[in-house]
């Protein structure tokens, strides 16, 4: 059962241990029986009772200052944390009955999933954290590795190019020389004669 005001111009449902929803008014207060009911009535989750979000006031200074540091751009909405990079997308949640953060990757490739993803368009890591900063990290990491690896898919690529570019005038010299030796002993038998 989740609950929302119908005073509240914003479309926001809270959980029953939410302080804010504590708070609402009884009049005001109505309900749905399930937060995916709530989400089809066009309602969201409040930051305030999402679990990512209170992991997320424990460690604020420590993440505001790496995504300052690196580029990273973090912000909470429907209990999920997005962090968007230069060159990927990500996505923060908590899940299962321990409450344990899950990192999920944007997908750069479309493949066919047996089992459906809890966050549609992302797929899993198989990294765990206990902390969201250890989990930036290792997307900063892996955003290295990347960019690394297309760097060397370049290099090979150019390579192969300039490989191919360079033979073709070696090929057509040796045809001349070949031509140009045949066209001297030739000539050289025409003096002998």
């Amino acid at each position: 059962m989740v609950f929302y005001s119908t005073k509240s111009n914003e479309k926001v449902f809270h959980l029953p241990h939410c302080k804010i929803a504590r708070r609402i008014r009884k009049e005001y207060k109505k309900q749905f029986a399930t937060p995916e009911e709530a989400r089809l009535a066009g309602y969201r989750m409040c930051n305030c009772c999402s679990l990512v979000g209170m992991r997320l006031r424990k460690e604020q200074k420590a993440v505001n200052q790496f995504c300052q540091e690196n580029g990273v751009s973090c912000w909470l909405e429907d209990g999920q944390l997005h962090v968007h990079t230069p060159r990927s997308k990500w996505r923060i949640i908590v899940n299962g009955k321990a409450n344990k953060l899950f990192l999920y990757h944007k997908n750069t490739y479309h493949k066919y999933e047996e089992i459906p993803s809890i966050v549609p368009g992302y797929h899993s890591q198989a990294t765990r954290s206990k902390t969201i900063v250890g989990y930036l990290e290792y997307i900063i990491q892996h955003d290295i590795y990347r960019r690394r690896q297309e760097k060397k898919a370049k290099q090979k690529a150019d390579s192969m190019r300039n490989l191919r570019r360079n033979t073709r005038p070696y090929q057509r010299g040796t045809d001349n020389r070949r031509y140009n030796a045949n066209q001297l002993y030739s000539i050289m038998d025409n003096i002998y004669l």
